[in-house]
């Protein structure tokens, strides 16, 4: 009996043991599922992770991942962050520039690609540096030029300056020789000169006197033949407001040379006749004389007038010449008023209008006599002689009028304005006063000369 009691606590324990091992397996199993599903859950998480460096593709399918993979020395993302710094340190010098900055900076020099760039720019340098070069090949060869030049220069300068002090020591020994001559030569010459001179000396005390005389008994011919002329005239009965205008005693001059080039003359006058810059002068063919124009005028087939003066001749400009007008040596020339021995005297009186503009002013009476007085006349009229009863006598050469007045119209019957009256009362004595000289010159047998004839006998032109 108490052997099979025995035997069923054996199968009990047996059956108790197999329980708890059993239970035990249970609960590491459960344990063991839980683990893996905890692991498996990593495991995916890890998945996603990995996938947001590297997609499953990307890290299969890319050498450069696989052989990135196999560096167990540094992971994937750290060589990649690794050589992106490089790259960027490379592009821009700084390790965390942006990617958009460094996009933004290639744009901004319109460049896509670096290595090409980067490529075209040394081919660029390499052609420059064959072009520099070449320049300096060339730069080179032209101071080797330029340094040749200036040993030419210098040689030539040296060659110039041996020639120049050679010649110099030669003109040295001419001018001692010449200044010896000169020395003898001068002392030879003075002592002819010295005895020339005393004989000179004579000849021209005497000469002097004996000219000193003729000019003076021929100037008092001249008065006298006028006068005795004017007298002759007078009695015979001639009454032209020409009488006494001789056409030989016009003639002043006559034309030295000409200078065609420079429109100007030479004239055989001078300091010694008086001659004064502004003075103008009338040319005559030396073949006709100091003739009349067309117009009853004495205007000489050119004008000129005296710029510069020298001790016997003068330079004198051409003022007016017609187009078929020539002028020669030996033409004649005269003024009215110069002469280089006499002083004629002019009686001046009216109003003129030298410039023709079509009025009359007493100013140009004036500059009428002041061309009189500049050139070498006697002025017999002043002030007083421009009233109502202005008077001439014999000694008079010339009597110079203005515009001829016309006779005043006399005023109505029924005028009473003071004024009126007076301004005619006026122009009737200047009237009476103008035929008044007209009658006395021709009475003493004084040339009358108008406006026209006056200024064509002395030359007159516009300025």
């Amino acid at each position: 009996m108490a052997r099979a009691g025995g035997g069923s606590n054996g199968s009990l324990w047996a059956a108790v043991l197999l329980g708890i091992a059993f239970l035990t397996s249970l609960v590491f199993a459960i344990l063991f599922y839980t683990k893996i599903e905890v692991a498996e859950q990593k495991a995916n998480n890890a998945i996603v992770q990995l996938d947001q460096f590297a997609r499953a593709s990307e890290r299969t399918g890319n050498d450069l991942i696989t052989d990135k993979l196999r560096n167990q020395s540094e992971s994937v993302v750290g060589q990649l962050l690794s050589e992106n710094s490089k790259l960027k340190q490379i592009i821009t010098g700084v390790t965390e520039s942006p990617i958009e900055g460094i996009n933004q900076q290639l744009q901004s020099m319109n460049v896509t690609t670096l290595i090409p760039e980067v490529q075209r720019m040394r081919t660029e340098e390499q052609s420059t540096r064959e072009e520099i070069e070449s320049l300096t090949k060339k730069t080179q060869l032209a101071e080797k030029r330029a340094s040749d030049a200036e040993t030419a220069k210098n040689r030539v300068e040296t060659e110039y300056r041996n020639s120049v002090d050679k010649l110099k020591a030669q003109l040295t020994k001419l001018e001692n020789d010449y200044d010896n001559f000169q020395k003898k030569a001068d002392r030879e010459q003075k002592s002819i000169a010295s005895q020339l001179s005393k004989v000179r000396d004579q000849f021209k005390d005497q000469n002097a006197k004996y000219a000193s005389t003729e000019n003076q008994l021929k100037s008092e011919i001249d008065v006298y033949k006028q006068r005795i002329a004017r007298l002759e005239s007078q009695h015979s009965g001639r009454v032209s407001q020409e009488a006494n205008i001789d056409p030989s005693t016009l003639v002043d001059g006559k034309i030295a040379s000409v200078l065609t080039e420079q429109n100007a003359v030479y004239i055989d006058l001078g300091q010694q006749s008086h001659v004064i810059p502004g003075m103008t002068f009338e040319i005559y063919d030396p073949k006709v004389g100091v003739v009349k124009d067309s117009e009853g005028n004495y205007s000489g087939k050119a004008t000129i007038e005296i710029i510069n003066v020298f001790e016997t001749t003068s330079v004198a400009r051409v003022v007016r010449i017609p187009r078929n007008a020539e002028i020669f040596p030996g033409d004649l020339i005269a003024n009215l008023i110069y002469d280089p021995e006499l002083k004629f005297k002019f009686f001046v009186y009216g109003e003129f209008d030298l410039d023709k503009i079509g009025q009359l002013s007493v100013t140009d009476r004036r500059r009428v006599e002041n061309m009189i007085i500049k050139w070498g006349g006697l002025l017999v009229s002043d002030a007083s002689q421009q009233g109502d009863n202005p008077k001439l006598n014999y000694d008079v050469d010339f009597l110079v009028l203005g515009q001829e007045p016309e006779f005043p119209t006399p005023p109505s019957e029924d005028e009473v304005d003071p004024t009126a009256i007076e301004r005619h009362a006026k122009a009737m004595k200047r009237y009476e006063a103008y035929f008044g000289l007209v009658k006395q010159g021709k009475e003493l047998s004084i040339p009358i000369l108008n406006q026209n004839r006056f200024l064509s006998m002395v030359g007159y032109y516009k300025r």
